[in-house]
């Protein structure tokens, strides 16, 4: 499993399933009392129910098993509880939404549905969603679970090889906004994930001036991608000392000279950034 876009230490933790489907008696009685971290794998029954606008019923009874949750399980192992799982499932949202919704963004549909649903847990619990990406490209699945759009909840993505990681990591990919995301750029992404030989983060395009810390070197997937408030990020950026690389056009491997910071221009760049603050 990675988990993308954060740092998860699940080392030594306990998976716990409880039944939280409509036909679920809520009482989840046996769950240890010595268990010293945990994550619940809270079962909601997606396939069960279809997501349809409106249907405050159906979302009501969602929230009313994760009210009794929270009273009945987290307030008794709050100390002990990593997260909590909300869903695990496949990456495939089609069973989850009627046809006529597929005309719009699920995708936006389904991450906003969770957001709602998390507003009942307490602040400090993680929430994970957990996808099977077994037979999916990496790009459509990047393209989908993004921070942007998922970006109080956790995504874990099972059934694809991904060298990313996010600790001590010195390289970053920079993902393109949602809006800028087309078949030109995932095909640059592709390539670029093939080239990678050594770990890495993925950092979306609007995040990255909030997540630079640590690392020496971002990558920039396609040229194109990068628009005013990416640009000024990367200035930053290489103003701090970092070191940008563009990705060679589409077809061609390898990367072009890297764009670096002369002392004195990172001076002056930095004194301009100190003028505005």
């Amino acid at each position: 499993m990675h988990f993308l876009f954060h740092e998860v230490d699940l080392q030594g933790a306990q998976v716990i399933s409880l039944d939280g489907s409509m036909t679920s008696d809520l009482r989840w009685e046996g769950i240890p009392h010595n268990v010293l971290s945990c994550v619940f794998d809270l079962d909601l029954g997606w396939d069960s129910f279809v997501i349809k606008p409106n249907d405050s019923a159906t979302f009501q009874s969602l929230w009313l098993v994760l009210e009794e949750f929270s009273k009945r399980v987290l307030a008794l192992y709050e100390k002990q509880t990593i997260g909590v799982v909300l869903y695990r499932g496949s990456f495939d949202l089609s069973s989850l939404f009627p046809p006529f919704l597929w005309e719009e963004n699920p995708w936006q549909l389904f991450a906003e549905y969770l957001h709602r649903l998390t507003s009942v847990l307490p602040e400090h619990v993680k929430v994970f969603v957990l996808f099977d990406t077994k037979g999916h490209e990496i790009t459509s699945v990047l393209k989908q679970v993004t921070k942007e759009r998922f970006k109080h909840l956790i995504v874990g993505i099972d059934g694809l090889e991904l060298h990313q990681e996010d600790k001590g990591v010195k390289t970053a990919i920079i993902l393109a906004a949602q809006e800028k995301w087309d078949e030109l750029f995932s095909s640059a992404l592709e390539e670029c994930l093939k080239e990678m030989k050594h770990p890495f983060r993925l950092i979306g395009a609007v995040d990255l001036h909030q997540e630079w810390e640590g690392l020496e070197e971002v990558i920039i997937p396609l040229r194109e991608m990068v628009d005013r408030a990416l640009e000024r990020q990367l200035n930053g950026f290489i103003a701090a000392g970092g070191t940008v690389l563009y990705k060679k056009p589409i077809g061609a491997e390898g990367f072009e000279p890297p764009t670096h910071c002369s002392q004195s221009s990172c001076a002056s760049q930095t004194a301009l950034c100190s003028d505005r603050k």
